[in-house]
C-alpha cells in the first residue's frame, strides 16, 4: 500500500501507514463511528444501505484484514472477558474491579480492563468498541449509570454485557440500592432523629437516586423526614461543599445521611470548620465503610459493602449467562450492612 507523507515526514490524515489498518482507519475513511465498522463487520443487519456500501469501500480500499489471533480463536472457547471500567483509583470501583479479576482467573479467563468516563456516552462507546474489537466472551461494566445502561444496551447486539449489583438485605421489598438507603435511615430514626438532612451522589447514577429515594422512603414511613437534601458527586470535595450550604441554611436537621463515605468526611471537614460537632450537633453516617471510616475522628458510622464479591458475581453472571457456568454456582455478595460508630448518637 502506498502511504503519502507530509513534508516533516509524518503520514498525511487519511492515509494509512505500513501497519496493518483496523476499524478506526476504516471508520474515518468512511465517515462513520468505529462501533458501525464492527457492526458491519459482524453482520448486523440495522446498518443503513448507503452506510454499509462506504464501510466496505473503505474495508477493500485499506485491505482491512481482522486480527488473525482473533479470528483462530472461533474454533476454540474464548477466554477473555471485557471490563468497561469508571474510576478505578477510587476504593469501590477498584475493589470490585479486583473481586472481577479474580474470579475471572478463578474460571480460567483473562480480564481485559478498558477504562471509561460511565457518564459519558461517547466514551461508554468507544470504551465498548475497544473491548468488542477482540474475541471476547462479553462484557461486564462496574459503573451503573443511566448512561451506561442506554449505551451498552443499544451497542450490546449479540455480545452479552453484565452491570449492577442484585444482592438485598433479607427483609427489604426494593432495590439493591434502596436497601442501602433504607439501612441509613433505620440507623438514624432508631437513635430518635426525625429532621434529617441527605447529601446524595451524582443523580446519573442509579446508585445516588436509588439510595437517596430508599433513604427517603424509609424514614418518612417511620415518621421521620428529609428536611434538606442535595445531589452532588462522589468525592470529598463535593460533601465539603454541600455540607457547607447546609450548615449555612436554617434548617431543623438533627443528623446528616450521605450517598458514601467520601461524602460523609468532607461534611466532617466542613462541620469541624464552623465548629459543629459529630454526633453531639449532628450525627453523619456514610455508605461503603472505606478503610479510612475506621480511622476518622470521629470514627465514621457507615454501611459496608461486599464490593469484591460483588465483581465476583459480575464476572460470575455473565458466564452464567453464556452458558459457561451454572447460575447456583454465581458468587452471592454479603447483604449490606450497618457498620455503627462514633458519628452517630441518639438525638438530644
Amino acid at each position: 500500500m502506498r502511504v503519502e507523507h507530509s513534508p516533516e515526514g509524518k503520514p498525511v490524515s487519511g492515509t494509512v501507514a505500513s501497519r496493518s489498518a483496523t476499524i478506526y482507519d476504516v471508520a474515518e475513511r468512511a465517515d462513520v463511528s468505529p462501533q458501525t465498522v464492527s457492526r458491519v463487520l459482524r453482520g448486523f443487519q440495522g446498518v443503513r444501505p448507503a452506510t454499509r456500501e462506504r464501510v466496505l469501500e473503505a474495508l477493500k480500499e485499506l485491505d482491512y484484514k481482522p486480527n488473525e489471533a482473533a479470528r483462530s480463536l472461533r474454533t476454540r472457547r474464548v477466554n477473555r472477558i471485557g471490563a468497561l471500567v469508571h474510576a478505578m483509583s477510587s476504593t469501590g470501583p477498584g475493589r470490585t474491579l479486583e473481586g472481577a479479576a479474580m474470579a475471572a482467573r478463578a474460571h480460567g479467563y483473562v480480564l481485559d480492563i478498558v477504562p471509561m468516563d460511565g457518564e459519558d456516552p461517547a466514551s461508554i462507546a468507544l470504551a465498548f468498541s475497544l473491548a468488542a474489537e477482540h474475541q471476547i466472551a462479553g462484557i461486564v461494566a462496574t459503573a451503573d449509570t443511566a448512561a451506561v445502561r442506554a449505551t451498552l444496551a443499544e451497542q450490546a447486539g449479540p455480545v452479552s454485557v453484565v452491570w449492577g449489583a442484585t444482592t438485598i438485605p433479607e427483609g427489604f421489598d426494593m432495590s439493591h440500592d434502596e436497601a442501602i438507603g433504607a439501612l441509613a435511615a433505620d440507623h438514624l430514626v432508631g437513635l430518635g432523629h426525625r429532621d434529617i438532612a441527605y447529601i446524595g451522589g451524582p443523580e446519573s447514577w442509579a446508585a445516588a437516586t436509588e439510595r437517596a429515594r430508599g433513604f427517603e422512603v424509609r424514614a418518612q414511613s417511620r415518621g421521620a423526614r428529609v428536611v434538606w437534601s442535595a445531589m452532588a458527586d462522589w468525592s470529598a470535595d463535593a460533601g465539603h461543599a454541600a455540607a457547607s450550604a447546609l450548615l449555612g441554611a436554617a434548617t431543623s436537621a438533627t443528623a446528616l445521611a450521605c450517598g458514601n463515605d467520601a461524602i460523609a468526611i468532607g461534611a466532617l471537614a466542613a462541620m469541624n470548620s464552623r465548629g459543629v460537632s459529630a454526633p453531639t450537633d449532628l450525627s453523619v453516617i456514610g455508605v461503603d465503610d472505606i478503610p479510612e471510616a475506621r480511622y476518622h475522628l470521629p470514627t465514621l458510622t457507615t454501611i459496608a459493602l461486599d464490593f469484591e464479591a460483588e465483581g465476583a458475581g459480575l464476572v460470575e453472571r455473565l458466564l452464567s449467562d453464556i452458558g459457561e457456568l451454572e447460575a447456583s454456582a454465581v458468587t452471592t455478595p454479603a447483604p449490606p450492612r450497618l457498620v455503627a460508630r462514633e458519628s452517630t448518637a441518639p438525638v438530644r
